[in-house]
């Protein structure tokens, strides 16, 4: 109830206008800014979700200079991902986002409420350069306990994977033993540090 103005990350245009504070977004649409299109920003153009972003916050400083704003920029994230943390285009977009938040401090500057704003700059995670890649679904998909690379949605055994950290959901109609050969499976791999049960 606190949150004065919110703009949740999620894909597609229907969501943005359904979960951002009411009234926020056709706001931001008379100051000018493009808001009808942020489903496709958040879908394939997350340099243009990082200007609109930075954009947001600068109107929302000028206008109603929040107590506490947070603003996230995507672009390094999804660049790290798909090229790897020595590559080109993650330079591209760090010194992108440095320049956004240079945008962001001028804005507070001018409205003169930076000499009394803390600034924290944070990552959620940083990169490593991958050499070998693991892929669970092959796997069990060898072991037949996947019986399909195509249609991963709709076996009784489906993964999910965060990170290092990798999810084996076993649901009915798996063979009574899956869960035994899965474990046995990965214990296996050189690849995988530790196996957890449900408990």
């Amino acid at each position: 109830k606190n949150i004065g103005f919110n703009i949740p990350e999620v894909y597609g245009q229907r969501k943005f206008a359904r979960w951002s504070t009411k009234g926020l977004l056709k706001r931001l649409r008379t100051a000018g800014l493009p808001t009808a299109k942020l489903g496709k920003f958040s879908e394939d153009q997350m340099f243009l979700q990082d200007t609109f972003a930075r954009d947001t916050a600068i109107e929302l400083i000028g206008t109603d200079a929040p107590e506490l704003m947070m603003v996230h920029f995507l672009s390094v994230d999804s660049l790290g991902h798909s090229y790897g943390p020595t590559s080109r285009p993650y330079r591209w977009g760090l010194e992108l986002v440095d320049r956004y938040v240079r945008d962001i401090l001028k804005a507070l500057e001018e409205r003169k409420l930076l000499a009394k704003t803390n600034v924290m700059i944070v990552s959620d995670h940083g990169f490593l350069t991958i050499k070998h890649r693991f892929d669970a679904d092959k796997l069990l998909h060898q072991q037949g306990l996947i019986k399909s690379l195509k249609r991963l949605d709709k076996g009784p055994v489906r993964t999910v994977s965060n990170g290092h950290a990798l999810f084996v959901y076993i649901l009915k109609g798996a063979p009574k033993k899956a869960r035994g050969r899965i474990r046995e499976v990965f214990v296996s791999q050189k690849q995988v540090q530790q196996v957890f049960g449900p408990k």
